[in-house]
């Protein structure tokens, strides 16, 4: 397999440079593997790679006199597809490096090409072809990167085959986040090689941390808790190994609580594995972490580590009084009692040392390599599934859905939907794909039926499932013709009175299913708003309409605010109230409430919400429209009163301050 890694410098130190090339390196021992700098701003890299890793330079802007790209005029006019939104890079990039890169992309003949950071991903997006498979490999946690960088990944995501994260419960956000993209988010931590020397003999009176020194590592809340270490045991020392802008701050505050003879910025180095072994304890203080490299580099050379139990990364790797300690993030107090707990307990630090490099053997570039490999292969083999379908509505409302696929016979296939949110409903629901479909003339598809409680309430993302493997792939819909809903009326015989399907397309080209199931059920089908009324037309599905039946508002903002109207009309299971919109007008407890509107059958009776849930739109919230009533209530102020439809298609009132009063 030939592999490309994309980085932005390769010739800096930084954790993402140091982890790419370690796995470079392990891969290059069964594979082709290329790491392509997009820039290159000195002689030198600070971190070489692998001799068996091929590297290439994108453009030099280093004086090196036979490859300087500083003259060329494309590097003084502004990247046009490398994000704004990546603040931390944009200005580095110019033309000419989108240039190149989109030369590179083009030509190469790589067979997976990994993008590693936010604006090479959108880079790869946009450049990139569908010849290899497009990977995104995230270094920082979803949440920390601005949220226009954010929008701005998620419509390149669209166009790639996955996203890596190093911690798995980055990756669950991730899913919930990036669930409509149609990308398969997966968990490979990063690797970390052995250290070359013998490990430590934990007799040195020394705590180690290491990483770069900005706010987000908290070194001045360690060093405030290291004072208090320093007051009951004076003679251990702290060493912090980085660089960055709060180098003299930290100092100043070292000065300031008198430890200039414990604690010791070291400044940035190539490679710790030297220094490791020289410490007893490692620490980490950070308030985030996506992978924190430096406590796996510490556990190889046999340390416990203190860290701060800061979200997702440092407690998949360190064990609570397994392997080392976890603390309060940014709690000084707890931290230095976690410190002193092991500084104090030689054979207790000793015994989790044995335990902390016995636990992080698994993140060796063997055992990391072979889980990318198995990734790679896993996506080429979702590549070979087919992705397009058409879809349509008929019969009593049955979606038929038919997969094109050049690859497989396709009934080798199951169609399989899986639903987007955490409501305890089922996960997924598989319908058989068949070489002929009994509804209709279709070859080669499924039948999600009208009847039968198979799609509980809840949106519906619609894979296809490889019945060998059990790899799937999301369907693109080609066509999404949903004419046959129209004709669908009425409460159903058998099952809940209300079940309706309805497929659509996606703001990415997927397929979907919005399914509403209700037992007993309210359907709206006609607002009237005229002389400071809104009335309601409606039929009551699955339970008796009773003598006594009312509509209840319910505000959303104060419980205690709620008024109820006689139904009148009655005729059958159909009936009509007329709402006076003075009535939440003169409830209004903000400057905009909002009332859910519900039926309740009888006296007594549970609430039904009411609702227009039949027919082919999606979502009437935007497209339903009811003219607004302006209620003056004399000193009492006044209110603008409108019907309208919720996300989910359910009835609702609101009541704002007039425009005049505001």
């Amino acid at each position: 397999m030939n592999i490309s890694f994309l980085l932005h410098n390769r010739y800096g130190i930084t954790s993402t440079t140091r982890t790419v090339l370690d796995l470079a390196a392990a891969l290059a021992a069964r594979h082709d593997v290329e790491v392509v700098s997009a820039l290159r701003d000195r002689e030198r890299p600070a971190l070489p790679a692998d001799p068996r890793v091929r590297t290439r330079d994108l453009v030099d802007l280093s004086d090196a006199p036979h490859t300087y790209d500083g003259d060329d005029p494309l590097v003084l006019q502004a990247a046009r597809i490398f994000p704004v939104s990546d603040q931390e890079h944009w200005e580095e990039y110019s033309r000419l490096t989108e240039k190149r890169l989109a030369e590179y992309l083009a030509t190469t003949d790589a067979d997976v090409v990994v993008a590693t950071s936010p604006g090479l991903a959108v880079c790869l997006a946009r450049l990139g072809s569908d010849r290899c498979l497009r990977v995104v490999q995230e270094h920082v946690r979803h949440d920390q990167h601005p949220e226009r960088l954010r929008a701005d990944l998620a419509a390149a995501y669209r166009g790639l085959d996955a996203v890596v994260t190093a911690c798995e419960q980055e990756a669950e956000r991730r899913r919930a986040s990036l669930r409509t993209c149609g990308i398969a988010v997966h968990c490979v931590p990063h690797c970390v090689p052995a250290p070359r020397v013998p490990p430590a003999t934990g007799e040195h009176p020394m705590v180690m941390a290491a990483g770069p020194l900005t706010q987000r590592r908290q070194y001045d809340v360690l060093i405030e808790a290291f004072g208090k270490v320093v007051a009951q045991r004076p003679g251990w020392t702290l060493r912090i190994f980085g660089r960055g802008p709060e180098q003299s701050r930290l100092r100043e505050q070292i000065h300031r609580l008198g430890l200039q003879n414990n604690v010791h910025l070291m400044g940035a180095s190539p490679s710790l594995e030297t220094e490791w072994p020289k410490a007893a304890l490692g620490v980490c203080s950070s308030r985030s972490e996506s992978f924190p490299t430096a406590i796996v580099e510490a556990m190889y050379a046999g340390l416990p580590v203190v860290s701060t139990d800061c979200d997702f990364g440092p407690r998949e790797i360190v064990r609570h009084g397994d392997n080392g300690l976890l603390t309060p993030a940014g709690d000084a107090e707890a931290l230095a009692s976690s410190l002193l707990a092991l500084i104090n307990d030689p054979e207790r630090r000793a015994r989790m040392g044995q335990e902390a490099r016995r636990s992080v053997q698994r993140f060796s570039p063997d055992v990391i390599s072979a889980q990318y490999e198995a990734l790679f292969a896993e996506l080429a083999a979702q590549r070979d599934l087919p992705a397009r379908a058409d879809c349509w509505v008929e019969g009593p409302g049955d979606i038929v859905v038919r997969i094109t696929s050049d690859s497989a016979p396709v009934d080798s296939y199951n169609l399989l939907c899986v639903n987007r949110s955490d409501s305890g409903v089922p996960e997924s629901a598989r319908f058989p794909l068949r070489l002929t479909v009994t509804s209709g003339d279709a070859p080669g598809g499924a039948v999600i039926p009208w009847q039968g409680e198979f799609l509980p309430e809840g949106i519906w993302d619609v894979y296809v499932e490889s019945l060998a493997s059990g790899l799937r792939r999301r369907v693109r819909a080609t066509v999404c013709d949903q004419r046959g809903l129209l004709a669908v009326n009425g409460p159903r015989a058998q099952g809940a009175v209300l079940q309706t399907r309805i497929p659509f397309t996606t703001d990415e080209g997927f397929l979907s299913v919005r399914s509403w199931v209700r037992d007993p059920h309210v359907e709206a089908d006609r607002i009237e708003v005229r002389a400071g009324h809104i009335g309601i037309a409606a039929e009551v599905w699955g339970t008796d309409l009773g003598s006594t039946a009312t509509v209840v508002a319910r505000s959303r903002q104060r419980r205690d605010r709620t008024f109820e109207i006689p139904v009148t009309h009655v005729q059958g299971t159909r009936f009509r109230a007329v709402i006076p919109c003075s009535e939440p007008a003169r409830l209004r407890s903000s400057a905009y409430d909002v009332w859910n509107l519900y039926l309740r059958p009888s006296e007594g009776g549970k609430p039904i919400r009411i609702a227009t849930l039949q027919g082919d739109l999606l979502s009437r919230k935007n497209v339903c429209s009811y003219p607004a009533e302006d209620i003056d209530l004399g000193a009492d102020g006044g209110s603008r009163v409108r019907a309208f439809y919720t996300v989910n298609n359910e009835l609702a009132l609101s009541a704002g301050e007039l425009p005049e009063r505001r």
